[in-house]
């Protein structure tokens, strides 16, 4: 049972002991008489046991003289051998390279965002391409293709009506 903010808080103050005389014991009652209310109390009992029982688990110490003796085969060891340094030129060499090939990604994306680079985008100035037909040409196929909508549907209409 999922518990209201409410009777959760109310809860937590019962099992804590907070709850004032005539609170307490009206709360103890509703904890008897709904099944809900008694589970989510009994699997809170269990989870403050459960905290209870981690809290009280001592705390490994370590031997006596464990932090000096890792100090002094530190200081024994001596100096940590480094890797070589980076030749300083070949960084810088590298990092341009790398801020180059970005600026031309940059330009590549922004070209193609514009449409530069799509197939049928502008080309050096120019409007882009577009497909053009002359009033009359069109006029001719609008009416080629009704003339073929009115046989298809001259074809179909006795289909219907069977």
């Amino acid at each position: 049972m999922t518990l209201s903010t409410a009777d959760a808080r109310l809860l937590a103050r019962w099992l804590d002991g907070e709850l004032p005389g005539a609170a307490g014991a009206l709360f103890a009652a509703r904890v008897a008489g709904e099944p809900g209310l008694a589970a989510a109390c009994a699997a809170e009992r269990r989870r403050r046991e459960l905290v209870a029982a981690a809290a009280a688990v001592p705390t490994p110490r370590a031997r006596p003289g464990f932090t000096s003796g890792v100090l002094a085969a530190v200081r024994a060891a001596g100096p940590v051998p480094r890797t070589p340094d980076a030749d300083p030129e070949l960084l810088v060499s590298f990092c341009r390279r790398i801020l180059l090939a970005a600026a031309v990604l940059a330009v590549v994306g922004l070209a193609w965002q514009f449409g530069w680079l799509q197939a049928g985008g502008a080309r050096g100035g120019q409007a882009p391409a577009t497909l053009q037909a002359a009033p009359d040409t069109v006029q001719r196929e609008m009416e080629r293709l009704d003339a073929l909508l009115r046989a298809e549907e001259g074809a179909a209409s006795p289909a219907r009506h069977k």
